[in-house]
């Protein structure tokens, strides 16, 4: 039988089967798989919405993704909302893959950044970028 307990990702290493082990002392380990781990420590780092009056206005998508960025829709949300039918979702945007020259030591700390948010550094870049773009249009 597989003993579960919670450890946050900086206290386990993954291993190749994607669980997580601790690295603490004793011959014991607890397993945690890669989704629980995920869930617990994206819910230490995000303020829950209960109503949808706490949804502010936004100015444009940079600040909408910031805002994102930190907080989550409560359950109860969640199962309150309807599905939209096809015709009402906007189209997605085109992205245009943009080549950037990083020297080594930026690449390795947009990795060693994203690492823990479980994201690729090029998504953490994008959503660095993002932000900074928002707040510099203020």
């Amino acid at each position: 039988m597989k003993q579960t307990n919670t450890i946050s990702p900086s206290e386990a290493e993954r291993n190749d089967s994607g669980d997580y082990r601790t690295t603490g002392h004793g011959a014991r380990t607890a397993s945690l798989s890669a989704n629980e781990s995920m869930s617990q420590s994206a819910k230490s780092q995000f303020t829950t919405i209960h109503r949808l009056d706490e949804i502010p206005p936004f100015a444009d998508e940079g600040e909408e993704h910031a805002f994102w960025a930190t907080h989550e829709l409560s359950d109860a949300l969640w199962d309150e909302a309807e599905p939209l039918s096809p015709d009402e979702l906007p189209a997605p945007a085109a992205a245009t893959p943009v080549v950037i020259r990083l020297d080594q030591g930026t690449l390795k700390r947009a990795k060693a950044l994203a690492r823990p948010r479980r994201m690729s550094y090029q998504a953490l870049l994008e959503e660095i970028l993002t932000t900074r773009l928002a707040e510099a249009s203020r």
